[in-house]
């Protein structure tokens, strides 16, 4: 016996069959878009590893370039302290400028001959100057303060016409040995080995 819907079940059962009908359509369609938004998924996050692995690269190489340049600085701040070369005329005109500052009657100085140690070279320089007290501290301080390494041996100091003293100085700077048996190569270093009165200290 044939089995008969009423109109109201043949309408449930059209209206089921086409629901059914558009979810298949709608999951056969967009399954393929599925599959390419997960493979969009998975392109963008290996796009994301390599920025962000290019991001440390970046750091790193930020980090090297300063690490760099406060090489580059603390080996020109060296190579002012500790030259390969006396630059002997440059140093009496900068120990000349700092007795004009603190006031120093700077009468003369006296360059010695470099004397090789290992792997550099001491130069002895004296200084003989006539001053007040506190301008000879004023002096002493500035040539410490030099870019130039300069080490104060000894300060004698001699009664002179009140408040004036005779003060000398006796100090050492050094030259890096870029070469062994350099000792004696300075370059300018015509006033080693001289006594240069305080006018022509300044003019050398």
């Amino acid at each position: 016996m044939p089995l008969k819907l009423s109109p109201r079940d043949t309408i449930i059962a059209i209206v089921a069959l086409a629901a059914a009908i558009i979810v298949a359509v709608l999951f056969l369609g967009f399954r393929p878009k599925l599959t390419e938004l997960s493979q969009v998924r998975a392109a963008q996050s290996m796009e994301e590893q390599k920025l962000e692995k290019n991001k440390n690269k970046l750091n790193q190489l930020d980090a090297i370039r300063s690490e760099a340049a406060d090489i580059e600085a603390q080996r020109i701040a060296l190579a002012q302290r500790m030259p390969l070369d006396a630059q002997i005329p440059s140093l009496i005109v900068d120990i000349q400028r700092l007795a004009n500052e603190a006031d120093l009657d700077l009468q003369s100085i006296t360059i010695d001959d470099p004397s090789e140690q290992q792997g550099y070279s001491e130069i002895g320089m004296n200084f003989e100057a006539e001053s007040s007290f506190y301008t000879v501290i004023d002096f002493l301080y500035r040539l410490e303060k030099m870019k130039r390494e300069i080490v104060v041996d000894s300060l004698s100091i001699k009664t002179s016409t009140y408040p004036l003293l005779k003060t000398s100085i006796r100090a050492k700077t050094f030259v890096i040995l870029s070469k062994p048996n350099q000792t004696g190569q300075i370059s300018g270093g015509q006033a080693a080995g001289q006594t240069l009165s305080g006018n022509s200290a300044a003019a050398q």
